[in-house]
């Protein structure tokens, strides 16, 4: 119930331990704002949530939506799942692996969102999460931060336009004239 209708403040929130988990504040759908503990015991369990009455409109889910074809899809791993049908040309290995920066793998990832995480991980530089290696890819995207040649936006178009859609400079390889720079 905490993980579908109530959304944390803080970056991470170790949902397998209860104990912690109710020690830290978020927002309810209805607009509640709380800590998780008084929200589901007084909030939920005493029936206050307008969006627990039978005529209430419940906002929808979020839509994690395919650049590409915009095919929307109710569930982010159903997403990256539909990612490999657009494959292409796009091995699943990093973009940026001619710069020598990553040394993280030099074989292809077997699924698009070990490339894209890695990517996000890696090239992209955040403006306000830190420790991303534990947050679900639907965080970072929603994210705004950097490139390393100079682009700022959010994630999700870092990822979709700019990498994805090779307009990055740095994704492009050297030229022979560049290689004595």
């Amino acid at each position: 119930m905490l993980q579908r209708h109530f959304k944390f403040d803080d970056d991470y929130v170790p949902i397998d331990r209860q104990e912690e988990v109710y020690k830290h504040e978020g927002t309810c759908e209805c607009g509640y704002h709380g800590n998780s503990k008084t929200w589901l015991n007084d909030h939920v369990l005493k029936n206050k949530c307008p969006l627990l009455k039978p005529d209430a409109i419940v906002p929808p889910r979020p839509q994690y939506l395919c650049s590409i074809c915009d095919r929307s899809f109710g569930r982010e791993v159903d997403w990256l799942r539909h990612l490999q049908s657009h494959r292409g040309n796009w091995d699943f290995t990093c973009k940026f692996k001619h710069l020598g920066e990553c040394g993280y793998r030099k074989e292809p990832f077997r699924k698009p969102w070990g490339c894209i995480r890695h990517m996000l991980n890696v090239h992209f530089k955040f403006d306000k999460l830190r420790n991303t290696s534990r947050l679900p890819t639907r965080r970072m995207y929603q994210s705004y931060g950097k490139c390393k040649c100079g682009y700022k936006g959010r994630a999700k178009i870092w990822v979709d336009d700019h990498v994805l859609g090779d307009q990055c400079p740095l994704i492009k390889e050297p030229s022979e004239s560049d290689a004595g720079e």
